[in-house]
């Protein structure tokens, strides 16, 4: 298991730090919409920071989370987040989850910035599907 105090400058310290107390405090407010959010960028985060096994946590927090509520817009966020996960351990989960999410955005039609953000993982795909 990573820590990310082995691998991170003091600046990437502090703005963890400060996720891990914004994350603490929307616990607290139990605002599931919020929280998942939080989880899902603080994961982006691990993920650019090479600490996947807690980004990992992250999303499998905020899934268990989603499949229990109606929130569309942060099943998308969760997406784009666990697709770039999976690219870097699985490449045929990324590719189940991108295709899950092209769905998806079908039904959200609205949420221009999940579109965008599928549009610049397609490359990764397009070998595959």
């Amino acid at each position: 298991m990573t820590k990310f105090s082995d691998i991170c400058n003091e600046k990437e310290k502090h703005i963890l730090e400060n996720f891990n107390k914004g994350i603490m405090y929307l616990r607290k407010t139990k605002d599931l919409y919020f929280l998942c959010r939080g989880l899902t960028s603080r994961a982006d985060m691990y993920i650019s920071l090479g600490i996947l096994d807690k980004a990992n946590d992250d999303l499998d927090e905020v899934y268990d989370i989603l499949i229990r509520s109606d929130l569309k817009k942060n099943f998308a966020d969760w997406y784009i987040v666990a697709i770039k996960l999976e690219l870097n351990n699985d490449i045929e989960k990324a590719n189940t989850y991108f295709l899950e999410a092209k769905k998806l955005s079908k039904e959200i039609d609205q949420y221009f910035i999940f579109k965008e953000e599928l549009k610049k993982l397609e490359p990764n795909f397009n070998k595959v599907i």
